[in-house]
């Protein structure tokens, strides 16, 4: 008896592989590329936005189609122009259309991106084993007092940047940041 059961469940699964669609139909999925994508601009577009003092910035944008419904990983990439042709990739993964960007990975980003067009710092800070965090919360201090630092452009003339710094627009005792235009 159990032989006759195992052929006959042998059979049937021979004839279930054999077993095959006669024709493809249209309305199978199928993958396409999206053409477009709309990030939304964000209410807070036209304004200044203080990146010390926030947490996290808020961005949307409208899902891709896909042609069925996905599960899409986003990233954030900012640049310093239009056309994006020096872009940087933020280290945070998003797998919404709402994108909570953290603002201190969004300032680390932006001074990279100056520092790699050009741009550098005069200033000093002696630490032992600080760490990202306390390092982070010196620089949200220092970048939060607008009179700490200053953005000097650096003539031809002047052998360093540190001589083209004035430091009489640091209050006393302070030591500033100067993004410098080399």
């Amino acid at each position: 008896m159990k032989k006759v059961l195992k052929s006959a469940l042998l059979l049937m699964m021979g004839l279930v592989m054999f077993a095959a669609c006669s024709d493809d139909r249209d309305d199978n999925p199928t993958i396409t590329t999206p053409t477009e994508f709309i990030l939304n601009t964000p209410a807070i577009a036209g304004n200044n936005i203080d990146l010390a003092h926030s947490s996290t910035l808020q961005l949307t944008c409208s899902q891709p189609n896909y042609g069925f419904p996905a599960a899409t990983k986003y990233n954030v990439q900012i640049s310093l122009k239009e056309d994006m042709s020096d872009c940087a990739t933020i280290d945070q993964n998003f797998y919404s259309a709402k994108a909570d960007v953290d603002a201190s990975l969004l300032a680390a980003t932006l001074t990279n991106l100056e520092l790699n067009a050009g741009k550098s710092i005069i200033g000093e800070f002696d630490a032992y084993k600080t760490g990202h965090h306390l390092n982070n919360m010196l620089l949200r201090a220092l970048l939060a007092d607008s009179t700490a630092y200053s953005l000097v452009t650096v003539d031809d003339g002047v052998a360093t940047p540190a001589q083209a710094h004035d430091s009489t627009l640091a209050p006393a005792g302070v030591k500033g940041i100067a993004f410098v235009d080399a």
